[in-house]
């Protein structure tokens, strides 16, 4: 059973609907339709009727009688084959979606849950894989671990006696008044006040 608003993890029962509906859409007889699909050979190599009854079903094209005689499909060549084409689609989708493997959470963590836009708690995992039971304000939720995040917890701000050793009893004030009047007049020395009362100054020129 997939998580809520989750139908990604139910790709199976997905990809077979969406199989089922292109084949209607392609043709008026849903008999033929059906016999073509159970007949068409899958990525491990065997149609759908061999991995069910172990032989080939006769089409409506001409073929030769020895290649419908009944023959069980070699199991472990099978497996390899299934495994390799999983591995293969894991790889495409990774690379194609970036996709990371989420930190770790456990009970009574605090989690943001991103379509609510609310704060929860991690209350139990689910049966299900990658589904939790968070609590929020409105109530229980299942969702699967890419709908939540770990929420940031706040650092600690106590402050040691250290710190206070470290701050001198008496701070020295300096007196940098005469310092900016000495600049003030020495930088009002380079500008004029034109008649129109806007301040001018001299361009900066370079010295060779």
């Amino acid at each position: 059973m997939s998580s809520p608003r989750f139908a990604q993890s139910n790709g199976l029962a997905e990809r077979s609907v969406q199989t089922i509906k292109n084949m209607l859409k392609k043709s008026e007889d849903q008999y033929n339709c059906l016999l073509s699909y159970r007949t068409t050979p899958l990525a491990n190599g065997y149609s759908p009727a061999e991995l069910l009854m172990g032989r080939k079903l006769r089409t409506l094209l001409p073929v030769a009688p020895k290649t419908l005689v009944p023959k069980l499909p070699n199991t472990r060549e099978l497996l390899k084959k299934e495994d390799e084409c999983k591995f293969k689609q894991k790889q495409y989708y990774d690379r194609r979606h970036r996709a990371r493997s989420f930190s770790k959470v456990k009970t009574n963590d605090r989690v943001w849950v991103k379509d609510q836009k609310r704060q929860g708690i991690i209350k139990a995992e689910s049966n299900e894989p990658r589904s939790y039971i968070i609590e929020t304000d409105s109530g229980e939720i299942r969702r699967n671990r890419r709908h939540f995040s770990n929420f940031p917890e706040k650092p600690d701000t106590k402050i040691s006696k250290n710190t206070f050793e470290m701050i001198p009893d008496e701070i020295p004030i300096y007196n940098n008044e005469l310092e900016d009047n000495q600049t003030d007049q020495s930088d009002k020395s380079d500008f004029y006040v034109t008649k129109s009362g806007r301040i001018s100054k001299p361009p900066d020129k370079l010295d060779l």
